[in-house]
C-alpha cells in the first residue's frame, strides 16, 4: 500500500474547519469524544465501516481534504483490493461519500470509482460560480438541499477552488456549481454496480453507468421483480466539493457559503425524490440504447 502526499499549509486546519463547519466539534480543544460515533476511526477497514456501513443504506461520509494524501489500495492484492471494493460496495448501496479540496480528492475519485475527472486549464478558474439552472429545474420538487442555500454564486477564494472540466464528468452527473467557462466546483456523481449476469447477485459487481442501471431496474420492475434482493444492479453519490476549507479565521461571507454547501453535501444521496413509474417509462422508451 502506497501513501500519496500532497504539502499543504493547511495539513491540520482544513480537516478542523470541516469538523467544525459540521458541528462536530474540535480536536484541538478537545471537544470531540474519543468513541464519537460519527468518526470513522480506522478508515475504510475499521469494524465500523465493515460491519456497520458498508452493506447498509442509507449514510453519508465527508472526508476533508487530502491534505496528507490518501491510501492507494493494490488491485494484486488481496486484501487491498477487498477494502477497496468494500469502499465500492458502500457507496453503490446507496449511500454517498463527499470529497473536499482539489486535485487530490479528484485523485481519490479516479482511483476508487474509475472517473475520469480532469482540472481545467491551469487548474485555476476565478469565478463566479453559479446554482446550475438545469439542476434547480431538474430537482425543484426532489427536496435537494442545495436549493435551499439561500445564494446563487459562489466566489473563486484566492487559490483555494478547484474547479474541473464539466466535459470529465460521468453521464447523468448533476452539476450544481459551476462558471461561464465550464468550470465546475459542486457536482454530484452517479456511482453504480451490477452483477455481469443481470439476475445472479452470488457473482462480484462490476461497475456500470448510471444509464445502464436505471435501464436494467425499469426492466427489471417491469418484469414483478421488485424485491430489493432481485434489483440487478444499485447506485449511490459521490459529491465533489472543489474548495480546501482553509481556516479563515475571520468567516467572511464567502466561506460562510461554502459551509453552508457542505452541510448540503452531507445532506445528499442518490436518487432522492425520483418519481419512479415516470422515469421507467422514460428509460424503457429508449430501451434501443442498451440492447
Amino acid at each position: 500500500m502506497q501513501n500519496m502526499r500532497e504539502y499543504s499549509e493547511t495539513t491540520m486546519t482544513s480537516s478542523e474547519f470541516v469538523r467544525r463547519a459540521l458541528r462536530m466539534g474540535s480536536r484541538a480543544t478537545g471537544t470531540i469524544d474519543a468513541h464519537e460515533t460519527h468518526f470513522l476511526s480506522g478508515g475504510f477497514d475499521s469494524p465500523k465501516f465493515v460491519n456497520d456501513l458498508a452493506n447498509t443504506c442509507c449514510s453519508v461520509i465527508v472526508a476533508p481534504p487530502f491534505a496528507n494524501g490518501f491510501d492507494i489500495y493494490s488491485p494484486t492484492d488481496k486484501t487491498e483490493a477487498r477494502i477497496q471494493q468494500r469502499l465500492r460496495d458502500f457507496v453503490a448501496n446507496g449511500n454517498s461519500i463527499v470529497v473536499t479540496g482539489g486535485v487530490m480528492s479528484q485523485l481519490f475519485l479516479n482511483r476508487n470509482f474509475l472517473t475520469q475527472l480532469e482540472p481545467v486549464s491551469g487548474n485555476y478558474d476565478d469565478g463566479p460560480f453559479r446554482l446550475n439552472l438545469r439542476f434547480q429545474k431538474a430537482t425543484a420538487t426532489r427536496g435537494s438541499q442545495f436549493n435551499k442555500l439561500g445564494f446563487d454564486v459562489l466566489k473563486q477564494m484566492g487559490h483555494n477552488v478547484y474547479a474541473i472540466e464539466a466535459r470529465s464528468l460521468p453521464p447523468q452527473s448533476r452539476v450544481v456549481f459551476n462558471s461561464m467557462d465550464g468550470g465546475v466546483v459542486v457536482a454530484v456523481i452517479p456511482y453504480c454496480q451490477g452483477f455481469p449476469s443481470q439476475y445472479d447477485n452470488s457473482q462480484s459487481p462490476v461497475a456500470i453507468s448510471a444509464d445502464r442501471c436505471d435501464y436494467l431496474k425499469a426492466k427489471s420492475r417491469r418484469l414483478g421483480r421488485t424485491r430489493p434482493d432481485q434489483a440487478p444492479c444499485s447506485c449511490g453519490s459521490l459529491v465533489y466539493l472543489g474548495f480546501d476549507y482553509s481556516d479563515f479565521s475571520d468567516m467572511p461571507s464567502d466561506v460562510r457559503r461554502w459551509v453552508k454547501v457542505l452541510r448540503a453535501a452531507a445532506a445528499t444521496t442518490w436518487g432522492n425524490g425520483r418519481d419512479q413509474a415516470r422515469e421507467d417509462a422514460e428509460v424503457l422508451n429508449n430501451q434501443k440504447n442498451f440492447q
